[in-house]
C-alpha cells in the first residue's frame, strides 16, 4: 500500500468520524434557527458536506446516523 492511498484513506475515515459527530451533536441539542415564523436547522449540513467530498456511500451513512438519531430523539 502507497503512502498517498494509505493517507486517502485515513482521511476520510477522519472526516467521516469528525462528520458523525457534527451530526450527533447538532441533532441533541436541536440547533435550529429562528428567523420569522421560519426556522432553519442545520443538521443536514454536515450530510451534504459529506456526501459531496467523499461520495455517495460515505453520504449514505451519514444519512443513515442522521434518520437513527431522528428515530431515537
Amino acid at each position: 500500500m502507497s503512502y498517498k492511498t494509505r493517507n486517502s484513506k485515513v482521511f476520510k475515515v477522519v472526516m467521516t468520524g469528525l462528520l458523525f459527530a457534527v451530526i450527533i451533536v447538532l441533532q441533541t441539542f436541536g440547533s435550529s434557527v429562528k428567523v420569522g415564523g421560519t426556522s432553519f436547522s442545520f443538521v443536514l449540513l454536515p450530510i451534504v458536506v459529506g456526501s459531496l467530498t467523499l461520495g455517495p456511500y460515505i453520504g449514505a451513512f451519514l444519512g443513515l446516523t442522521f434518520g437513527v438519531m431522528t428515530v431515537l430523539a
